[in-house]
């Protein structure tokens, strides 16, 4: 069963379980190229898909990413998968976005984790709290980030793609995923990478935060 877009040309099937077609890899799609009027149409549809992801649809945040990358030269295989996620994004609907000022509720056990000793570098160091600062107020804002990757998930270049959730108590606040410019031979260069993406986007948050 497929609902077919009046003046497109396409239709949406109706019954679709993932974002991309099974086990679809996009960089290895060797399809006839699109011509002017499908590459016209695969900028517009992978536009309004990048703003749905603005609007909350973290769900397909990735997949679009990825489909965004092949902007300049599109084949009609990737037009397909453009329009799977629409039917997707139709099939799944229903979802919502939660912003809860409350402090947050996951935590990470830090007796499990290493706990590497720096007092070599930095001794008895303390944080330079200035001495007429003003008395904080109200409750205290917690800024917390997720971070991974997918070390060489392009199979053809084996870059890998970092992906960051960053939350402000409860609420999410950024979603990012992106390529890696950098070509990583070991899993540890690749989380390096991403992890250092993540640290640069969370102070420059917090320094917004902080401002406000």
């Amino acid at each position: 069963m497929e609902t077919h877009l009046e003046g497109l040309g396409h239709a949406l099937k109706k019954k679709v379980s993932t974002v991309l077609p099974h086990e679809y890899k996009s960089e290895l799609d060797v399809s006839k190229e699109c011509d002017e009027e499908e590459v016209s149409q695969c900028h517009q549809r992978i536009g309004v898909l990048r703003s749905a992801v603005e609007l909350g649809r973290v769900d397909i945040c990735t997949e679009v990413s990825m489909m965004a990358a092949h902007c300049a030269m599109p084949r009609k295989g990737h037009l397909d998968a453009v329009w799977h996620m629409f039917a997707y994004s139709r099939k799944h609907d229903k979802s919502k976005m939660v912003f809860d000022s409350r402090s947050p509720t996951f935590s990470v056990n830090t007796n499990e984790l290493p706990r590497p000793d720096w007092l070599d570098f930095y001794k008895d160091v303390k944080e330079q709290v200035p001495h007429d600062g003003p008395e904080p107020r109200g409750q205290a804002v917690e800024l917390t980030a997720f971070v991974d990757n997918d070390h060489a998930g392009d199979t053809v270049t084996r870059q890998s793609r970092t992906g960051i959730f960053l939350f402000i108590q409860n609420a999410p606040i950024v979603w990012f995923s992106k390529k890696q410019t950098s070509i990583e031979t070991s899993s540890f260069g690749s989380e390096f990478s991403a992890m250092k993406t993540a640290v640069e986007m969370s102070d420059y948050k917090s320094r917004l935060v902080m401002v406000e």
